[in-house]
């Protein structure tokens, strides 16, 4: 049996499951200012992101060299394929669809840094 349509909290914000089934999963990003979430990477999920609200960063982490991708509402998806070292992050929080498909299992991911959230470094950062 699939379960949807549950969240779970993480270290940058929240995780809300609209759909899983064991080839694709669709989950909404809710990511808090400052949330950043761990550097990974996957065995055989990709990953596609969408911004709804607000502005997010991928950083991809390419042979030592690290390339970074600002998304926003008007951006188009960004697909994230599998072996690539990555994480994302907002400074002023973010909205966000993520479509992984492949092969869904639990051990698809290795982590190499830790996740969460980043203080802001003045007041008013981000223009709030």
């Amino acid at each position: 049996m699939n379960k949807t349509n549950y969240t779970i909290k993480k270290d940058w914000g929240t995780c809300t499951t609209i759909f899983k089934n064991s080839n694709v999963v669709v989950d909404l990003l809710d990511i808090e200012s400052g949330g950043f979430c761990s550097n990974h990477s996957h065995k055989a999920k990709y990953n596609i992101l969408q911004v709804l609200k607000g502005v997010l960063t991928i950083v991809l982490n390419l042979k030592n060299d690290e390339h970074k991708t600002t998304l926003t509402e008007i951006s188009s998806a960004f697909t994230i394929i599998p072996g690539v070292h990555h994480h994302f992050e907002t400074k002023g929080g973010c909205k966000a669809i993520e479509i992984s498909f492949g092969k869904i299992r639990d051990d698809d991911i290795t982590r190499f840094s830790k996740s969460g959230i980043k203080a802001a470094e003045t007041a008013g950062e981000d223009g709030e």
